[in-house]
């Protein structure tokens, strides 16, 4: 079943980023070009839905070998939110509201594993309030970070398969079926979105994989999985620009609710680099953080059994 589940999660991905390309009753939602665009005509831009249709209906068809409950009625709010927003563009405080509800929904059901991540002597809730406020961080970089073809599909791609086979490694066919899950879905949406895209996952698809990458670092880290230090490194890419973006544009006192072209992958692109270069260099430091964070892991085993 779990192979079943992957495939199928490609496929419905892949399908349904077919039917969003070339029909033209699908093509509801288009991203008009603009200053900050990296794109010279209208895209379709709602190939996220693939992506959580994808996951949504493979994790149904593995039945009982996923934990669905837990992480399915979030995601399908925040899925459903951010939709609304590629279509009628809500206000920040309304998309933020359907974030947060679907992050507490989250942190409820995990509230019995260990999250330990910091010897510190804190108490509970302050590990839970910092907890939750990182998500919501976590969750809309990922948001941030999708402007360039074939980026943010990449980053899913390359971080779910990392966690993926920590999951392998430690003979837990329930993580690996998670994130094999995520990581098919997203090569699915890949297809048509590698430069030049064909279509963008929109903040459906981007939202929603940021809520992903946090429920599988949650249950990851709180299982003994993977250690907080090789989640972030697995992500670095992404949280890395998008952070120190963030910081730079309130040291300049910039509207940071505003689009801007601040982040490194822009700046390259836009100081003339080709995008597929640009690409090919952000895959590349992406496969080196993912292979440094599984090295950790083995180094430790090595360690261990010495």
């Amino acid at each position: 079943m779990l192979s079943l589940g992957i495939v199928a999660a490609f496929v419905i991905a892949l399908v349904i980023c077919l039917l969003l390309w070339r029909v033209p009753a699908f093509q509801r939602v288009l991203d008009q070009p603009n200053h900050r665009s990296m794109h010279s005509v209208p895209t379709p831009s709602s190939g996220g839905l693939g992506i959580v249709v994808g996951v949504i209906v493979a994790l149904l068809l593995m039945g009982t070998e996923l934990p669905a409950l837990i992480w399915l009625p979030p995601l399908v709010l925040i899925a459903a939110v951010s939709l609304l927003d590629d279509i009628r563009h809500l206000p920040p405080a309304l998309r933020i509201l359907g974030q947060l509800g679907a992050v507490l929904w989250l942190f409820g059901a995990l509230r019995d594993l260990d999250f330990v991540i910091l010897e510190l002597p804190v108490p509970a809730w302050a590990y839970w309030s910092v907890g939750v406020l990182g998500a919501l961080w976590l969750i809309n970089l990922y948001n941030f970070m999708d402007g360039m073809d074939g980026f943010a599909g990449s980053m899913a791609l390359t971080g779910f398969s990392a966690l993926g086979l920590l999951g392998w490694w430690q003979g837990d066919l329930v993580y690996v079926g998670l994130n094999g899950l995520i990581a098919a879905a997203s090569l699915g949406f890949l297809v048509f979105n590698w430069p030049p895209a064909k279509i963008f996952m929109g903040d459906v698809g981007a939202v929603s994989l940021g809520l992903l990458a946090v429920f599988s670092g949650l249950l990851g880290v709180g299982e003994g999985l993977v250690s907080f230090w090789q989640f972030l490194l697995i992500f670095l890419p992404f949280w890395l620009d998008a952070t120190v973006t963030l910081v730079k544009r309130i040291a300049r006192r910039e509207r940071i609710w505003e689009a801007h072209k601040s982040h490194y992958y822009q700046r390259q692109v836009h100081q003339g680099l080709d995008k597929r270069k640009v690409l090919g260099l952000e895959i590349g430091l992406m496969l080196i953080c993912a292979g440094l964070a599984l090295g950790l892991w083995r180094q430790a085993e090595v360690v261990q059994l010495g």
